[in-house]
């Protein structure tokens, strides 16, 4: 660290002081990451657990500390890590969650469709990297941390810190959301985690990647489950997700309205957010300077706003919905042991048709904005082609299935669940 180096600090609830340098001050500043402040890091959640109301903004930032933290630490370890390869990969870091949407995964496909909220911060990176104004410096440095965010580039754990199974941002926003919501199961012990990374080969012996000493093992293991309680307790609470499915199905009335030349759902509201109801966007648009501009340009604020603007709509559908959202009067959701049957599911729109029918808001043609069936499913960790690594006796690492499949070894992880679930206004006799 030069002496000569300014930092700027900002103060963080889980990290203390968080010191920036210069370089990484000057992607702080953009207005790409300014926009963060204005996204909720749990979306719609912040209407069931109040004190939710934290921004993708600090995230970035707690996630940019722990990327600090854990490379000092591999290369106390050891491992040679670069200048230039610290500052990229920290600014991949602070830059992993640009490209969500407004209230975060709720609205993850809805500005560009059918894609990934990863594949927009790239294009966003990549847009700033090719700016003939960007100083070449931070050019190169935001090239190289393309490469480490796509998993291109040839040191394999550089990606794995950034989306892994133990991956920074993960870190980060279990312990933070932990802490947000009050749901103390979520609680990880993420400095253990840290002190216990290493770096290198695979169960094949080749490559460099992240592994965990056996000291850490607890601590992983609990750190998985923490993410598996957390996403049943605060992420998919029936709750949120009654609350996601309202702002989704209000958003699919508004776009429907639209396509049906009915503009006067365009009246008056964010200009940034009729661009994209008005018009489909996919990641084909991603090249396209207008779209990323107007993308940038949506946050929180934009959809609040034009909910605000649709509760006095003419529409009456539109209207309702909107003002349900707004006053918190959430559909009722329902979870299932198992896949409802096309009847029983059937009977259920049924009777919502009849409801709506009875309240002015049409009938069997309405349903599809009342009625809602997904089955999330969360698990505490799939293996894959990526296992997270525990080293033993400074022996080469091995998968963590087999560490927990031997005799005596901690109890294993809680299994995969799927829970189908079913979202309907409430007044509805089902």
């Amino acid at each position: 660290m030069s002496k000569t180096e300014k930092y700027t600090y900002f103060s963080d609830p889980l990290h203390g002081f968080i010191a920036v340098n210069e370089s990484l001050m000057r992607l702080v500043s953009r207005r790409e990451v300014q926009r963060l402040r204005h996204i909720r890091q749990f979306g719609s959640g912040h209407l069931v657990f109040p004190v939710g109301e934290h921004s993708r903004f600090t995230h970035a930032l707690g996630s940019l500390a722990l990327m600090g933290d854990a490379l000092d630490i591999l290369k106390r370890k050891g491992t040679e890590i670069s200048a230039i390869e610290q500052d990229a990969a920290m600014a991949a870091m602070l830059l992993h969650d640009i490209g969500h949407s407004p209230f975060s995964h709720a609205l993850e496909y809805w500005l560009i469709r059918d894609t990934r909220h990863e594949s927009i911060s790239l294009a966003l990176m990549e847009r700033v990297a090719n700016n003939p104004d960007t100083p070449e410096d931070l050019a190169c440095q935001l090239n190289l941390a393309m490469e480490m965010f796509s998993g291109v580039y040839g040191r394999a754990f550089f990606h794995e810190l950034i989306a892994g199974h133990l991956d920074i941002d993960r870190l980060d926003y279990l312990q933070r959301d932990s802490n947000m919501s009050g749901v103390i199961e979520g609680s990880v012990g993420v400095d253990r985690i840290l002190q216990t990374m290493c770096v290198g080969p695979d169960e094949s012996g080749s490559g460099e990647h992240i592994a965990i000493e056996a000291k850490g093992l607890p601590a992983v293991v609990n750190f998985l489950t923490a993410r598996y309680h957390m996403y049943w307790q605060v992420y998919l609470h029936k709750a949120v997700l009654a609350a996601d499915a309202v702002l989704t199905k209000t958003m699919l009335r508004a776009r429907h309205l639209i396509k049906q030349g009915r503009t006067h759902a365009l009246d008056g509201i964010s200009p940034g957010l009729a661009f994209f109801l008005t018009d489909d966007h996919t990641r084909h648009h991603l090249k396209c300077d207008q779209v990323l501009d107007m993308f940038i340009s949506v946050d929180d604020t934009d959809v609040i706003y034009s909910l605000k603007r649709w509760c006095e709509s003419s529409d009456r559908v539109l209207r309702d919905l909107s003002r349900r959202f707004i006053n918190r009067r959430l559909f009722r959701c329902e979870f299932f042991s198992s896949e409802p049957s096309t009847k029983a599911i059937g009977t259920r729109e049924d009777r919502i048709a009849q409801y709506l029918e009875a309240q002015g808001l049409g009938g069997r043609e309405s349903v599809q904005y009342y009625a809602h069936l997904a089955a999330p499913d969360s698990s505490a960790y799939e293996e894959g082609d990526n296992p997270v690594l525990i080293r033993q006796h400074g022996n080469i690492p091995v998968p963590l299935r087999e560490v927990l499949n031997q005799p005596g070894s901690i109890s294993g992880l809680p299994k995969t669940a799927k829970k189908y679930y079913f979202c309907y206004p409430k007044g509805t006799e089902l």
